[in-house]
């Protein structure tokens, strides 16, 4: 392992257990200022740089510039706090409306943090049932949010400073495992809804069982296209080990049996053992499952950053484990792949291809053209983007998740 990922991961476990260990105390008295960098850029690509920024300030390693790490950490530990305090005051005002509403992932999971406010959030999600839309829609409007995506959209975005909100009728929309549509396991899910504490208030959320499955689904969901980074893998880490008294495992890994999900998450957990503070004794594996071989998913992890956002190529790699997923097409990590991606791929940047699918050829003509206006070489990020491609589908083999589909 690279001693940029062996420090990054040594303090980011430290982070989780609000403590500095002699191993990472070791490391800091070596770490110069190039590897003090390397670590931050890894930290910056994850989204949890405020984590490390508190991990550096107290090992004060040699050449740590203190006054600029300090200012960057408690300027994102204020804009957390200050979206934490705004969603506190939407749940207020849509619990006052009568309108049922749960928060799921973003602020509860930053509550299992010993800082909640230093593991950053870009947004906060928030489910509601679809015939209290236009009540809710309403009561956004009331406090000042303006909606910054199609109203027919599947979920809606909604904005005011400092906050972000997906606002979501559904947790898993059409999604489809092994066959199955998922989101059935999820209608009673408001009936067996809990409160939680985040801090400085509480908010409504799915229960336990429900929220460490739908944990690992949104990993899932990430994972099968571009990648995911550290940070979801941490929020599952946290909640496994603090949640393990209200987690029925043996339910839990006949349900992650049926979505040919259980590989992938015992190798998940492995490395939240070896690498992240889990207590084994926390995630009780049936003898069934196979042993974790799980370092190359921790490098896919690693250069993945949050949500496969590391490098275009990654991003455009997505297609190629889609496609392979979908059509069980071993054959798609092919620069034709990346180069010429379908109608439905390229909606989101050219929106005229929604109404009109036709217009395709003039998308990847317009798609090459700025290729070559920004000075890439296209034919050269293809070919990488299918490398990429081709590892990932490899690795959704070795996990037995190929014949999966979302």
């Amino acid at each position: 392992m690279k001693l940029r990922d062996l420090c990054f991961l040594t303090l980011l476990r430290d982070a989780m257990a609000g403590t500095c260990s002699t191993e990472a105390a070791t490391l800091a008295k070596s770490m110069d200022w190039t590897l003090e960098n390397q670590v931050l850029e890894l930290a910056q690509l994850h989204h949890v740089f405020p984590l490390l920024a508190q991990q550096l300030l107290l090992l004060n390693p040699p050449d740590l510039r203190r006054d600029v790490l300090r200012h960057w950490a408690m300027e994102a530990l204020a804009r957390q706090a200050m979206a934490t305090q705004a969603l506190l005051v939407l749940t207020g005002a849509l619990e006052k409306a009568g309108i049922p509403a749960l928060v799921v992932k973003g602020a509860v999971c930053r509550s299992l943090y010993p800082s909640p406010d230093l593991r950053p959030s870009s947004d906060e999600d928030i489910l509601i049932q679809p015939e209290d839309l236009p009540a809710a829609e309403q009561v956004f409007r009331s406090l000042g949010y303006c909606l910054q995506s199609s109203p027919e959209d599947s979920v809606q975005i909604w904005y005011a400073n400092p906050l972000r909100v997906e606002l979501h009728c559904s947790l898993c929309g059409s999604m489809t495992i092994a066959g199955q549509a998922v989101q059935p396991w999820f209608d009673a899910c408001f009936s067996r809804s809990i409160s939680w504490n985040v801090g400085e208030g509480t908010v409504r959320t799915l229960a336990q069982q429900d929220h460490f499955l739908y944990l690992i689904l949104h990993f899932y969901k990430h994972f099968l296209t571009g990648g995911v980074g550290i940070r979801q893998l941490c929020d599952i880490c946290l909640f496994a080990g603090k949640q393990q008294a209200n987690l029925d495992w043996s339910s839990l890994w006949t349900e992650l049996e049926t979505l040919s999900l259980a590989c992938l998450t015992w190798n998940m957990l492995d490395l939240g053992i070896r690498y992240l503070g889990l207590d084994s004794r926390a995630v009780p594996k049936p003898e069934r499952i196979p042993a974790a071989d799980s370092e190359d998913l921790l490098q896919d992890i690693l250069e993945a950053g949050v949500f496969g956002s590391s490098s275009l190529e990654r991003k455009h790699s997505s297609r190629i484990t889609l496609q392979a997923a979908s059509a069980q097409n071993r054959k798609a990590g092919t620069v034709r792949a990346a180069l010429f991606p379908s109608a439905s791929d390229l909606q989101s940047r050219y929106s005229y291809l929604q109404k009109n699918p036709w217009l395709l050829p003039a998308a990847w003509c317009a798609r090459c053209f700025g290729y070559l206006r920004e000075g890439r070489n296209l034919g050269v990020r293809a070919a990488s983007a299918a490398k990429i491609g081709r590892q990932r589908v490899a690795l959704l083999e070795k996990y037995g998740i190929l014949n999966c589909k979302i």
